[in-house]
């Protein structure tokens, strides 16, 4: 959907004319109606890079950045079942975020795992999959994962699930944060810091 797009009464018709009788009677807030949906605004925090953080100006938010190598490379995965080796790279999300943290990324140290929710207001659903669908060139860079990254939000009455978002596709879904012989399953995070 667009800022000008809306749903027809009595069908799943999209009309670019949402000022039609038929999409007012459906409901006159549809997405089409509004002008500032999805209206995304992102800033630089202080004299920090994009590849330390980056403010979402709508939420508020501050989202971490990706840096070309360490820990905060684009390429990290990690997992979400408290398993750190360090010393073989294989760290947890909880590592992970204590570390930023410790570092006082972007003068900080009350980073944390995003809600899916969080994750998802930093799609661009606008944007073809296969995405990145990342909100912006804000948020996308060359050190930039556009797979699947953790949540913060466990997956309801599981013990071992948690929410996902693919950002290739926008897509959330579940996932079990550990395979049949234990071990944790790896993917990338972005850490957010502000009110939720």
């Amino acid at each position: 959907m667009t800022a000008s797009q809306c749903y027809t009464s009595g069908g799943g018709t999209v009309l670019s004319a949402c000022s039609s009788a038929s999409a007012v009677a459906l409901n006159g807030q549809q997405d089409g109606h509004r002008t500032s949906v999805n209206a995304m605004s992102f800033s630089r925090v202080g004299s920090y890079t994009l590849e330390e953080c980056v403010k979402d100006d709508v939420t508020g938010l501050v989202w971490e950045g990706k840096a070309t190598s360490g820990l905060r490379a684009g390429s990290t995965l990690v997992n979400h079942i408290g398993f750190d080796r360090p010393d073989l790279g294989v760290v947890s999300t909880s590592y992970y975020v204590a570390a930023a943290n410790t570092q006082r990324l972007c003068g900080y140290a009350d980073w944390r795992l995003p809600t899916l929710h969080e994750l998802q207001s930093i799609a661009d659903y606008s944007k073809a999959s296969p995405g990145p669908v990342l909100a912006s060139a804000w948020l996308v860079n060359t050190n930039t994962s556009s797979g699947v990254y953790w949540s913060a939000t466990p997956e309801a009455g599981s013990t071992t699930g948690q929410w996902v978002l693919d950002f290739r596709d926008g897509l959330g879904f579940t996932t079990p944060r550990q395979n049949a012989n234990g071990d944790g399953y790896l993917l990338p995070v972005r850490l957010v810091r502000g009110a939720p």
